[in-house]
């Protein structure tokens, strides 16, 4: 009798297992494919331009400390939209870099603005020109980021109403990778002053193909038309600091949707080069 009771119950086992295979299969089927590193990888040519628009919710203050006082009314967030315009190519030091201007949008005379320098090769961030206010003007500040002999890493650059961060392009490779860089003061490949300030940062990049579906409503109408064709990869950059959740599209030059801290932005146009 027990012997009996003993195969039933293992032919129970056994069908649970085969469903379970079965729905992991089909599961696997629904799952969107990782494109690969040459498909996500966005192809820049001097003159490429994009327009992203950033929205930025301010701080929202408490109410007075004797709890009676009501807060003030919330502030409305800060929107704005900021062109980046493919300059050319130079050298920094030994590497070969884009150099791209981030200009506001639609009058570039507004500051601040911003450059980033990224290098031709593997897209990585390796330095970051921009301006901050101080006392009623606008001061030119330099950062810079070096892998230290390692491979390309991701950066997680020093702003976030402006969209600069970026990550390293692994496609066909979905999960979770670690990296290091040193993020310092100053141009790259420059001898460092004794004053520069220099800090290593750690990061982690995870990358996971997503599928149409879970993707609409946080890309603009005219990106989310056709991404059965043109597949998403969502990118987390993960350091001590914060946390910057990007949406790539195969075909797009810059991500279709980030979101870093208060700040949330979208791909708006793409203008290629003109042939």
């Amino acid at each position: 009798m027990r012997t009996r009771h003993t195969r039933a119950a293992l032919g129970t086992a056994a069908l649970a297992g085969l469903i379970a295979a079965a729905t992991c299969a089909l599961l696997d089927a629904r799952q969107p494919a990782m494109p690969r590193e040459d498909q996500l990888k966005p192809k820049w040519e001097v003159n490429d331009s994009w327009v992203v628009e950033a929205v930025t919710q301010p701080v929202q203050l408490r109410a007075g400390g004797d709890d009676k006082t009501p807060p003030p009314p919330p502030a409305p967030p800060i929107k704005a939209q900021y062109k980046f315009t493919v300059a050319k190519k130079e050298k920094l030091g030994a590497a070969e870099c884009f150099r791209v201007e981030i200009t506001a949008h639609p009058d570039p005379k507004n500051q601040p603005t911003t450059k980033i320098w990224l290098d031709t090769r593997s897209l990585a961030l390796r330095q970051l020109e921009t301006q901050l206010p101080v006392d009623g003007a606008f001061a030119t500040v330099t950062e810079s980021y070096d892998p230290k002999d390692g491979p390309p890493a991701p950066v997680t650059g020093p702003l976030t109403a402006v969209p600069v961060d970026m990550p390293v392009f692994v496609g066909g490779r979905a999960g979770e990778q670690s990296f290091s860089y040193e993020a310092a003061s100053g141009p790259a490949a420059a001898k460092r002053d004794p004053n520069d300030v220099a800090f290593a940062v750690d990061i982690k990049q995870t990358t996971t193909p997503v599928t149409a579906e879970s993707a609409r409503g946080m890309i603009p109408e005219r990106f989310s038309r056709d991404l059965q064709n043109q597949p998403l990869v969502k990118v987390e950059l993960k350091t001590a600091e914060r946390t910057v959740t990007q949406l790539w599209q195969v075909g797009q030059p810059w991500p279709v949707y980030t979101k870093s801290g208060p700040t949330e932005a979208r791909l708006v146009s793409f203008t290629p080069a003109k042939k």
